[in-house]
């Protein structure tokens, strides 16, 4: 159960501000059900979802300490840098899902895919990759900003501070 001033990852919406949980007198809601109504973090739309499916299209937010232990484990991401014709799919259906361990290694592999192609005089992906990148990156970020507590334009600077911390721990 979540309540008004909760944040939740939405399918499909990313980051989203839970606004209102209560029955909705609009046109289409059903007036015996109780709904959140939820703001995305990044539009000014309006998204109602009955609390009895909840569960199926929201999930909690990760935790801090969830945050900080997936930018710890970046260094040691492994990706596949075959071009494959489900790669595209794959993405889609990873953005709809907004899983961030699944979101970071599609920001990771576009990036090495991208740095590959540069290494061999290549022209990079195709625009969808970096329409696909830069939607990864912003629902990856605005999930680990709530976690963290941060501006969403501090997290490249969040996740070197902790990088750079973890190497020096590492080599202490």
């Amino acid at each position: 159960m979540y309540n008004s001033g909760d944040y939740a990852v939405v399918s499909g919406s990313g980051v989203c501000r839970v606004d209102f949980v209560g029955r909705l007198s609009i046109s289409g809601a059903d007036p015996d059900k109780e709904y959140y109504t939820l703001r995305p973090v990044d539009d000014n739309c309006v998204i109602h979802i009955p609390s009895e499916i909840s569960d199926e299209r929201m999930r909690p937010i990760i935790t801090k300490e969830q945050a900080i232990a997936l930018i710890k484990s970046i260094p040691n991401v492994t990706i596949g840098r075959k071009k494959d014709n489900r790669r595209l799919a794959r993405y889609k259906e990873i953005l709809a899902d907004g899983n961030p361990d699944a979101l970071l290694n599609v920001v990771i592999e576009i990036y090495q895919l991208n740095a590959d192609s540069l290494a061999k005089g290549k022209p990079i992906g195709k625009m969808i990759e970096a329409s696909i990148f830069r939607d990864a990156e912003f629902l990856f970020n605005s999930e680990i900003s709530k976690a963290i507590g941060c501006e969403q334009s501090e997290i490249p600077k969040v996740i070197q501070h902790i990088l750079s911390t973890a190497a020096l721990e590492g080599n202490g």
